[in-house]
This record gives structure tokens, sequence and C-alpha cells, in this order.
């Protein structure tokens, strides 16, 4: 079997671009692009109009006041007013195109690492805990902080910061070598930083995950610390992980605060350096009053970029580390060859094993399973070992990739395919039923307007109207994580079903769902499932291998491998 046809390849993934060169990824997103050209114009122009003011003043002790040109320093003050002005409101102006710049990219990042989770493998993303998937969550506001404006500002700030101390060596290069050393000395206790940092950033991350575990299992298993009596117990543990993690933000916090407590002295000293030589160039006549004024002024102005570039390089290192988290959500994904993916066609429901092995190779290496499911047939499986018929049964949906062989619907080869690209036609049920946070009509629908007509017909169809009739608001009732546990079984199971029911699938997996059914749900459903027989390819897992109705194939599946067995 093989897959004729297939889509156009994708763009390079946004996430992707991340990981790799920055200012290729602002100038991809069409709309970030306008914003971030915005701002280097804007960055560019404020960086021209700082340079009004110590010119200005350089004029003004030289010229403009040995001549005593009144008129003269009426216009140049009037002139750098009106640069000052100018240099605020495009300031202003930044400011906002920054914060819009960091709303959207955040809005788009969001989305797509969301998307990577919810189009990951499911043995591939439980591998890891929910507090590691968290703490990757999270990563993306780290990078967003730093490349929403930030990195710009720098990568425009740093040319600007030659220009001022070009204009300094013009004046006076003695002044200017003296910056140079200042600059040189804070980049040198920037160096010896950001090597402690970058292990202090390490430890923190990884003490981060433990309490995001930690705080996570707590709460999902709170019925049973509760009823086994372990609140001290796991309180004391929580207070150790909270005192490692707690520790590990001290470091980190004391190495990353340093250079921004050391900026101000150096700027200082620069400052007090220029004066103190500059004064001494001034009374020996080899510069002006006016040319020192303008140095001093301008060799503050060329620090402050490299101060920027200092805290930039030092966030770096959070930034490494949350691009390594990124890396490992693109891992999630998982297509084997991404440029070739099929055009899923509406299927028929032949499912077809080749050469199929789950288990990993061991002393007994379990046989190769071959077998092929017409469309329309009722399949059944059983086994000893519910864990291996559930990765048969998530295999089947494309949930799980097998060790070695293949699956296929129809033409359609699943292990190089995501499992959304059927379009609902495979269905999966587990044995428990979830609502999601809004109404019990959204919840059938799935959140799809244009199919709340069809909810409708299908939730009537399984008799939930005698459920929903004393709900407060019918099927608009709001449900959330908690109605699991406080609403009756019966109306969420027979939720789940209709939502199955809902994409009218052509192959639905049903994996030990009518054993935890009440038996009146039980009945309506195997009704509605014998109707549905010859149109729809069934896969029912029975750990006793009963099955409501006669199956036309069952499936075996022992230590040994799995067996196709034909109806009697």
């Amino acid at each position: 079997m093989t897959m004729d046809q297939t889509t156009p390849e994708k763009n390079k993934d946004i996430l992707q671009l991340l990981t790799g060169n920055w200012l290729r990824l602002l100038l991809t997103i069409p709309k970030v692009r306008e914003d971030a050209l915005m701002m280097v114009g804007a960055s560019v122009m404020i960086n021209l109009l700082a340079l009004a003011l110590p010119l200005s003043l350089m004029q003004i002790y030289d010229r403009i006041i040995p001549n005593s040109s009144f008129s003269t320093l009426t216009w140049l003050v009037m002139g750098v007013m009106v640069a000052i002005i100018l240099e605020t409101v495009v300031k202003i102006s930044r400011s906002f195109i920054s914060n819009w710049l960091s709303a959207r990219l955040e809005h788009i990042l969001n989305t797509e690492v969301l998307n990577h989770f919810l189009s990951a493998r499911l043995d591939r993303f439980e591998q890891d805990k929910a507090g590691v998937h968290f703490e990757r969550y999270n990563a993306i506001q780290t990078i967003k902080s730093n490349i929403s404006g930030q990195t710009l500002l720098v990568l425009i700030d740093i040319p600007f910061a030659l220009l001022f101390l070009g204009l300094l060596y013009y004046i006076s290069s003695f002044l200017c070598y003296l910056t140079l050393g200042i600059i040189c000395l804070f980049a040198l206790i920037v160096l010896i930083t950001k090597t402690r940092l970058q292990r202090s950033n390490q430890a923190q991350v990884d003490a981060t995950k433990e309490n995001l575990d930690f705080v996570l299992e707590t709460l999902d298993g709170i019925h049973t610390v509760k009823s086994l009596g372990m609140e001290d117990k796991m309180f004391r543990k929580f207070e150790n992980i909270q005192a490692r993690m707690s520790w590990a933000e001290l470091r980190s916090n004391r190495w990353k605060s340093l250079p921004e407590n050391y900026a101000p002295f150096f700027t200082q000293l620069n400052m007090l350096g220029i004066i103190f030589l500059g004064a001494d160039l001034v009374i020996r006549g080899a510069m002006t009053v006016g040319g020192m004024t303008a140095c001093t002024m301008l060799a503050t102005r060329s620090l402050q970029p490299v101060i920027k570039v200092a805290g930039f390089w030092l966030r770096f290192s959070e930034v490494k580390i949350a691009r390594q988290q990124l890396e490992e959500i693109i891992a999630l994904q998982l297509p084997e060859d991404l440029s070739r993916i099929p055009v899923v066609r509406d299927i028929e429901g032949t499912v077809c094993f080749d050469d199929l092995t789950l288990e990993k190779e061991s002393d007994a290496t379990p046989q190769r399973f071959n077998a092929l499911i017409q469309a329309g047939e009722a399949v059944g499986i059983t086994g000893d070992n519910p864990e291996q018929t559930t990765a048969l049964m998530l295999t089947i949906c494309g949930m799980y990739k097998p060790v070695s062989g293949h699956i296929f619907i129809d033409e359609y080869r699943i292990s190089a395919m995501d499992h959304s690209y059927f379009d609902g036609r495979v269905e999966y049920l587990p044995r428990k039923g979830w609502l999601f946070n809004g109404t019990i009509l959204d919840n059938i629908s799935m959140f799809n307007e244009n199919k709340r007509q069809v909810a409708l017909d299908t939730a009537a169809l399984l008799d939930l109207n005698k459920f929903v009739a004393d709900l407060p608001s019918g099927y608009e009732t709001m449900v959330d994580q908690r109605s699991n546990a406080s609403l009756p079984q019966g109306l969420i199971q027979r939720t789940c079903f209709a939502r199955a029911l809902v994409t009218i699938p052509r192959v639905l997996i049903i994996d030990r769902t009518l054993s935890s059914m009440d038996q009146e749900t039980h009945d309506l459903i195997c009704t509605i499932l014998r109707k549905l027989k010859g149109r729809c390819t069934f896969f029912i897992v029975s750990d006793y291998g009963v099955f409501p109705f006669e199956m036309n194939q069952t499936i075996e599946c022992g230590p040994d491998g799995m067996k196709l067995t034909a109806a009697q």
C-alpha cells in the first residue's frame, strides 16, 4: 500500500526558527516584521536625536558664551528643545510598538507551543511528567521577553555606541581610551559572572521542575493523600523541595543582579574620570570647556548600550535553557517525513496490520502480526494484559508508534501521519470519559459551531434529554473538571459516546468503555452499535472475551504476540 497523494511542503516551523535565527523569525511573520521595522526606524531616530544636546552644549560653551551671541543661543536652545520633545515622543511610540509586538508574539508562540503538544504522539508525550511539560511551556515567556523588542534594541544600539565613541575620540582620544578601559573592566566582571550564572540557572530550572511535579502530583492525588492521612508527610517533603528551589533561585538572582548593581558604579567612575582628566586638559589648554562637557555626555551615552548588551548576554544563559526546552517540545512531534504527508480523502475503514510488533525485543521475541480487517467489520480484542490491548488500540488510531511494522487505514500509513488528519473519522473511546470546560453541548459538538445541530440530534439518539432536563440550563449547562466526579456517570458516558458519533466515524475503537457503563446505558449503546455494524469498523476491547454482539473476527493479545481468530 502506498500514499499516492501529498500536500505541498509545509513552511518551516516557527518554533524551529526560534531555536535558530531570531531575526529570520521576525522577518518571517508578516505582521511582526512590520512592527520590527518600525522599531528599527524609531531607534535610529532616537539615537540621532540624542546627539543634539551634547553637540549643542559644546557650541554654547565654546562659541556662543565667549561671543555673547544671545540670539544664536535662543535659536539653538529652541532647536534642542524640539529634539528633546521629538525624542520623548518617539520613545513613547517605540514603547507602545514594543508592547504590541510582545503581545502579538506571545499569542503566536503560545498557540504554536500548544499545537505541538496537541499534535505530539501520546507515547512520546507520556515519557515526561506534567511539571516538565509545564516548565517547557513557560520557556516561551523567557524567549518572548528577549526577542520582543529587547534583542532589536540591543542590536540597533551597538552601532550607535560605536558612533558615540567615534565622536568622543574625535574630540579627545585620551578620554576615549579611558572610556574603553572602563568598558573592558566592566566586560571582564560580566564574563566572570556569566559562568557562575549559567550553573545557577540550570539548577533553578531543575528545582522548579521538581517542585511543579510534586505539586501537580499531590493535587491530582489529593483524595488518596487525605484518605491515608499523609498530609504531614507530604508537607514535610514539599518543604524540602521548596527549600532547594528557593536556594537555587537565590543563587541565580544573586549572580544575575551583580552587573546591574555594578553598572551605576562604572558609569559614575567613568564620569568622574572624564571630569577629572578633562578638567586637567582644559587647564593645560588641550581641550575646551565645551569639549569636556560634550565628552562627559558622549561617554555616558556610549556606556548605556554596553550595559544593555551585558544584561542581554547574561540573560542569554536563561534563553539557552529555554531554547533547549523548545527543542524538546519540537522533538515531541511525530511524522517520519514531513515533506510528504498524504491528503486524506473520506476513508472506508479497511484496516491492515503489516508485520506489526508492539513489544520491544526480549528473550522471547513476539511474532509479527499480519491481518486484514475489511471495512464495516466488528473485531473483538481480548487479552490478559490491559496495557497491551490499550497500546494496540492507541497504535491503530496513531497515538502510539509501533516498534516495527505498520498499520494502514485504507491506503494511509498511520505511523507517517497525525491522528487529526482523519478529521475525526477514526475515534477512540477510553474506559473513562472526560468532559472539558464548556457547556454540555460544546462537549458533544467538540466546540464546533457548525456541528451543534448534529450534536443535538445525536444526543437525542442517545436519550440524553432526560439527563439534561433536570440541569439548570439544559444542554447549555456549564461543566468543568469537577463535573467529571459530580455528574452522573451515565450522562458523562453518553456525552462522550455522542461526541464520538458526531463526526460519523469510519473506525470506532471502544476500549473497555462498555464494561464500565450502567446497564441502561450499556443496552442503549449496544443497540446503536448493532445498527451501525456494516457501516463502521468496530474494535471492541473486552478483558474476558465477552462482547455485546457477534464479532466478525477476534484478536487475542498474549505474551507471544497477537493472533487473529475468525468468528465460528
